[in-house]
């Protein structure tokens, strides 16, 4: 009995030996046969039109997703040119009000996106009467946006300077400010009690342009600057 199971055991550790040489094997054969392949397709198209060749390929492209590479290649080796399959057309719903309509497709990605849903957040998933209204509701909000913040700077422009050192508004580009000169004073380079000193009020309440307008100093060199300190 012992024999017996020894024997086993033998042939078992021999078979798992010999794995990792069958599987090198099976990948050189792969790689064999797939250069066969793109040498086919080759030889098939080699006396071929490149306009036939495409329409010719094209077909084989579609319907078949293991041959992709070596019809590229092949076309690459022929031609010396990128192969771009002649368009496919799907009818697919909308996904907006779900009627049909026809779509393009270049390349399987188009087709994948369409066929398993990936494509219903893009603009490409709706058809021309419903990416109308979705263009036009996008600009309605986007209006509205600019109306809300123009009202905000018309109201941080008209208020008085003191209520407007309070705002959230000047406390963030403040902040902001002394962060982009690294805390320190822009004209004596000091590091203590420092000020956002506005070289303009022009844009006073534009955030996108006040930002700009802003030079941080330390209170000695802020005060020099209105005239207050000693000189």
């Amino acid at each position: 009995m012992s024999c017996s199971i020894n024997s086993e055991i033998s042939n078992i550790l021999k078979r798992i030996e010999e794995i990792p040489e069958d599987i090198l094997k099976l990948q050189q054969e792969k790689k064999r046969l797939k250069t066969n392949l793109t040498l086919a397709i080759e030889k098939h198209i080699s006396t071929t039109p490149v306009d036939e060749a495409v329409s010719l390929l094209s077909e084989t492209y579609w319907k078949n997703k293991k041959l992709e590479m070596p019809i590229r290649q092949a076309f690459k080796t022929i031609f010396g040119l990128s192969f771009s399959p002649l368009p496919q057309y799907l009818e697919i719903p909308c996904a907006g009000c779900g009627d049909s309509r026809r779509v393009k497709c270049d390349n399987r990605q188009h087709v994948q996106s369409y066929t398993e849903g990936k494509s219903h957040q893009k603009r490409s998933a709706f058809c021309l009467k419903c990416s109308a209204k979705i263009k036009k509701t996008e600009q309605e909000e986007r209006n509205e946006r600019d109306q809300v913040y123009q009202e905000q700077v018309q109201m941080l422009r008209e208020m008085s300077y003191s209520e407007y050192l309070k705002t959230d508004h000047w406390n963030r580009i403040r902040k902001e400010a002394y962060a982009i000169a690294g805390y320190h004073c822009a004209l004596c380079n000091s590091k203590g009690k420092l000020h956002a000193h506005h070289k303009t009020y022009e844009n006073r309440g534009n955030w996108w342009l006040e930002r700009h307008d802003i030079i941080v100093l330390c209170e000695s060199c802020h005060q020099k600057h209105h005239g207050r300190g000693k000189r």
